[in-house]
């Protein structure tokens, strides 16, 4: 369903507000799910699962970013910290090469 309605948007499909606060909502639940399979992976595999958890947190800040409804602000806010943990994570890891397997920071 997210891939047809993000196809109808490039054709032209204006999202209201409440399927923009769902879109939020859903990459928000993804990138808490991908950063927890990271939190259980080593190497390679914790470093895929981190990029995806990292692509889901900027999808919702997106989808919130200026929204205004209901919680969207404490939404954008918590994708944003944990779009900045992951990416904080992230950078820690690239300079190691071999040093993938570390202690998380706390997400929340």
């Amino acid at each position: 369903l997210a891939q047809a309605i993000e196809a109808a948007e490039e054709r032209g499909y204006k999202v209201g507000r409440r399927e923009q606060a769902q879109f939020g909502d859903l990459y928000r639940a993804l990138g808490d799910r991908a950063y927890t399979a990271a939190t259980r992976a080593q190497g390679e595999e914790r470093a895929e699962d981190l990029e995806l958890a990292a692509q889901h947190y900027e999808k919702c800040v997106t989808y919130f970013n200026g929204l205004n409804f209901f919680d969207s602000e404490s939404n954008l806010r918590a994708c944003r910290r944990r779009g900045e943990t992951i990416d904080e994570e992230l950078e820690r890891l690239r300079p190691g090469l071999g040093l993938l397997d570390f202690i998380p920071l706390p997400l929340f």
